[in-house]
């Protein structure tokens, strides 16, 4: 769905930037699998341990995922009327990111 956003957005001629939430569950993953001796790609998808990761984090630090995509949202180069008040196209994250209850 972003990206469709963000091709609507680009077809206005506006520069978009998908900033995912999850991206640093993947990065610590991939870290993880190459300390492991297993190389991976960013985006895959290991449900497992994506789970336990984003329980840690909220563990340690239950305002960190949001806190990095603030970041990252802030340091985004994509187009100024995005900050000025236009939409922002937010990716969720994947459920491992959510607390279960």
């Amino acid at each position: 769905m972003s990206r469709l956003i963000a091709e609507e957005l680009h077809g206005r001629g506006m520069t978009t930037e998908i900033i995912k939430i999850a991206l640093p569950l993947y990065r610590l993953q991939q870290h993880l699998y190459a300390s492991a001796g297993r190389h991976v790609g960013l985006w895959t998808h290991d449900n497992e341990l994506l789970r336990l990761l984003a329980t840690q984090l909220r563990r340690i630090n239950p305002d960190f995922l949001a806190d990095d995509f603030l970041t990252r949202m802030r340091a985004s180069r994509a187009d100024d009327r995005l900050h000025r008040g236009g939409p922002y196209v937010v990716q969720t994250c994947h459920p491992a990111c959510h607390k279960v209850h």
